[in-house]
């Protein structure tokens, strides 16, 4: 609808696609499963951002990194103090899957592996 016939890798239309990839396909699983579970996010005081809140109990954060490091973890990080949630993941290009403090850092295409 746009015009854009390719995304540059790290641009901000790159990184707005991959998080709205993401969002149709939490959505579609929601739908698929007749989960009625509210999809939203969270964004503290400090402004602070989580991209995706399921319910009361899972919180996805999207990144397109193809390497996770520490900062990639801060609005997870504010969430958890909050504890809000059960589970909290990051979703990016990074393809070495690994627990951080309880966060879970998943390759995004094992991550909609766990979706089915």
């Amino acid at each position: 609808m746009l015009g854009i016939h390719n995304l540059q890798p790290q641009s901000q239309d790159y990184r707005r696609a991959f998080e709205y990839f993401i969002a149709m396909e939490l959505r579609a699983y929601l739908s698929y499963y007749r989960k009625q579970e509210p999809l939203s996010y969270w964004c503290s005081k400090q402004g602070q951002e989580v991209d995706f809140i399921i319910g009361d109990h899972t919180a996805i954060e999207v990144k397109s990194t193809s390497s996770v490091t520490s900062k990639h973890l801060n609005g997870l990080k504010v969430l958890q103090e909050e504890n809000i949630c059960k589970k909290y993941y990051l979703i990016s290009f990074d393809k070495v899957n690994r627990n951080v403090d309880s966060i879970e850092i998943m390759y995004w295409r094992d991550f909609l592996l766990i979706l089915r």
